[in-house]
């Protein structure tokens, strides 16, 4: 009897150990089944993350315009969900392209709004800059291409712009022109300081402020001249806007409160009257404007004389004006109903000058340009 239940105890063993070694087995296959599938999770979500990065500095081309340049890094710029702004890029390629929108990864689509602070700031690779196609641009940052030492040509930037911020540009080493766009209102503190741009800078009616020393060039470097477009309204100016630029750069200006403005922030240049070709002085009683001469950029070759500048009559065409002035083709006279002066030799060697001439009614000095025009005719 004790040896049957012996032999049964060690078969109910038997069984139990079997049993015990099936749910084992069954454990450690779930245990790697289940790590496994954490290791996959890991695996899948970092390289989603990792397509993620390289998505948003993807450089596919855009479908209308040109290809964004590579290396740009974009991020969510407000909480707006259809915008982005270029984030600090410090493998940006070498010609840096702004496109209207990100073309690429998970910001694809998002308008490209703003150049964030610093996105290139001290970058020695960069050479050049290209905003043309940059349609939804409106702020460029603080020290945004501060100290961009190997930058060269122009820069333009598009009218979508509303503001460049404090050393925006500063020490950047363009040597073309700078072209600002028609919806720039504000020009931070030195946005432009130290660089060597030459042209005319053309500074649109919109912009309401300009810092500091803001558009005040290296030492030695100068714009051919300066116009400000504004005719009634006066932008805030900074101190020495122009700081220490040659007293021969002509900045014009359309109005008295601006020449007033101007000519105590300049820091730097001569201020004049100017309106479309035609350059002004006020004239000797203060009560009206003298044609001085024409602009360095002028819109046409026509002279074209008019009865009113700045709210006060236009009485007089200076002395020597146009003298030997090759540029000008025509001059009229017609519309000049508060002309009282054509200073002696105002138009002589004037050789391309052709046409009719129609002295007004009220001109009372002109003895002397009419000798000097039968010589020229």
């Amino acid at each position: 009897m004790n040896t049957k239940k012996q032999s049964f105890c060690l078969k109910i063993s038997i069984a139990t150990m079997l049993i015990v070694c099936m749910i084992c087995t069954t454990m450690f296959a779930l245990s790697t089944n289940i790590g496994e599938s954490k290791n996959y999770v890991a695996s899948l979500e970092a390289s989603e993350s990792k397509d993620e990065v390289a998505d948003n500095t993807d450089t596919t081309s855009i479908p209308s315009g040109k290809a964004a340049s590579a290396g740009l890094v974009y991020a969510a710029a407000t909480s707006d969900a259809t915008q982005a702004m270029v984030t600090v890029s410090p493998s940006a390629a070498a010609a840096v392209v702004i496109p209207a929108v990100v073309p690429s990864g998970t910001l694809a689509g998002r308008k490209v709004v703003e150049i964030a602070d610093a996105a290139f700031n001290r970058n020695t690779t960069i050479t050049s800059v290209d905003m043309s196609d940059a349609t939804n641009l409106k702020t460029i940052g603080l020290s945004a291409f501060q100290g961009t030492t190997n930058l060269k040509g122009d820069l333009v930037i598009p009218n979508s712009v509303t503001t460049i911020g404090l050393n925006a540009f500063f020490q950047a080493q363009f040597d073309g022109t700078l072209t600002l766009g028609t919806g720039l209102t504000t020009i931070g503190v030195s946005a432009f300081r130290d660089i060597n741009f030459t042209g005319n800078l053309v500074i649109p009616a919109n912009v309401t402020n300009i810092g500091n020393r803001a558009l005040a060039l290296a030492t030695g470097s100068s714009y051919d001249s300066v116009t400000f477009e504004h005719t009634s309204s006066v932008p805030t100016l900074g101190s020495t806007v122009f700081h220490s630029m040659s007293a021969l750069m002509p900045i014009y200006v359309k109005n008295t409160a601006m020449y007033n403005a101007v000519k105590a922030n300049a820091g730097g240049g001569t201020v004049q009257y100017a309106d479309g070709n035609l350059v002004y002085l006020p004239n000797a009683a203060g009560n009206g404007y003298v044609v001085k001469g024409l602009n360095l950029t002028p819109a046409s070759t026509a002279v074209n004389v008019p009865a009113m500048f700045d709210s006060k009559p236009v009485t007089e065409i200076g002395a020597q004006a146009f003298l030997s002035n090759e540029t000008i083709t025509s001059v009229d006279l017609s519309k000049a109903t508060n002309l009282l002066i054509i200073g002696t030799n105002a138009f002589t060697a004037a050789k391309n000058v052709t046409g009719n001439l129609v002295i007004p009614n009220r001109s009372e000095e002109h003895t002397s340009e009419l000798q000097s025009l039968r010589r020229i005719s």
